[in-house]
Formats: C-alpha cells, sequence, structure tokens
C-alpha cells in the first residue's frame, strides 16, 4: 500500500481529533463527578477554597487544551507546542493540588507571587511521581 503526504496527514489528524475529545471527554467527567459527589450545602469554607482552586485550574486546562487543538490545526506547530507546554505545566499543579487537596489548596491560595505556584516543576513531579508509587504500593 502507498501512502502519500496527504494521506499521511488525513490519518494524523483523524488521530489527534481522536486524541483530543478522549481527552477532553475526561477532563470533563472528572469535573462531573466531582461535582455529583459534592454537597454544596455542607462544604466548609476549606473545601470551597479547594474546589474553587480546582474548578479554576481545570477551567484554564480546557481553556489551553481548545487553544492548543485550534494552534495545531491551523498550522502553527510551534505555538500549539508552546501552548501544549503551559497546559502540561497547569495539569500538573493541579495535580499536585489534589495529592492533598485541602492543605495544598491553602498554600496554593496563601501563595503571594502572581503568575507562580508556591513549588517547582521539579518539585511537583517528584512530588506526584512519589504519590503515584504510595498508590501502587496500598
Amino acid at each position: 500500500m502507498d501512502l502519500t503526504v496527504k494521506d499521511i496527514e488525513l490519518l494524523a489528524n483523524d488521530q489527534n481529533k481522536s486524541n483530543y475529545e478522549t481527552l477532553y471527554q475526561l477532563i470533563v467527567n472528572e469535573f462531573e463527578n466531582a461535582l455529583r459527589n459534592t454537597d454544596i450545602k455542607t462544604m466548609t469554607n476549606e473545601k470551597m477554597k479547594t474546589m474553587g482552586t480546582c474548578g479554576i485550574y481545570l477551567s484554564s486546562i480546557v481553556e489551553l487544551l481548545h487553544t492548543t487543538r485550534d494552534l495545531m490545526q491551523k498550522g502553527f506547530i510551534e505555538s500549539g507546542g508552546t501552548v501544549a507546554a503551559a497546559l502540561w505545566e497547569r495539569a500538573l499543579t493541579l495535580r499536585e493540588i489534589l495529592i492533598d487537596p485541602e492543605k495544598n489548596s491553602e498554600i496554593h491560595v496563601r501563595h503571594i507571587k502572581v503568575k507562580t505556584t508556591p513549588w517547582t516543576i521539579w518539585g511537583m513531579v517528584n512530588d506526584v511521581i512519589e504519590d503515584e508509587h504510595r498508590k501502587k504500593i496500598l
């Protein structure tokens, strides 16, 4: 079978579209599950801060995901990659918060510097890896 460049572009675009839709659906499902399992009437201030912080990050992740898709579809590969890197960092920060939601949301809310997190990328990656190892052992 002889594949042309056009054939490969179509296959890649179909796969990218499928990957995007799958990732987007996972994000939506997780957010819906969180809302379904939350009794807002009995939420403490700490839990509200946690939910708000996570909601802001989820919203930002979805926005960056849409932007990455749009840039890639229009052929702006480098720009799409730059936005995808920001998306990864935002997802990593959310994952760091979710290791210990109430404690880490409070740390995040009290963090003074604008446009930075209270954690380094290296630290967050290590924390997430350690958390995954802990979950596998349990």
